[in-house]
C-alpha cells in the first residue's frame, strides 16, 4: 500500500470526527466516525460546505473565524 493510501486509510478509520476541507470551504473527505454519526455518505458530503450542514451560528463561526485562520 502506498504511503498516500495508508494516510487516507488512517484518516478514514480514525475514531474521532475528522473532516478535510478544501480552500473554498467545501468538504473533501471525512472520517467514517463523522459520516456514521451525522448520517452522511462520503458521496453526499463531498462538495458540501459547512453552511449546508451546520447550524447558522456554527456555520457563521466557521466561515468568518476558522476558514480564514486555516488559510493563513
Amino acid at each position: 500500500m502506498s504511503r498516500e493510501l495508508t494516510y487516507q486509510w488512517l484518516f478514514r478509520k480514525s475514531p474521532v470526527f475528522s473532516v478535510s476541507i478544501g480552500h473554498d470551504g467545501r468538504f473533501l473527505d471525512a472520517s467514517d466516525a463523522f459520516l456514521g454519526r451525522f448520517g452522511y455518505s462520503r458521496d453526499e458530503l463531498s462538495g458540501l460546505g459547512s453552511p449546508d450542514i451546520a447550524t447558522p451560528e456554527s456555520a457563521s463561526r466557521i466561515v468568518e473565524d476558522y476558514l480564514p485562520l486555516l488559510r493563513r
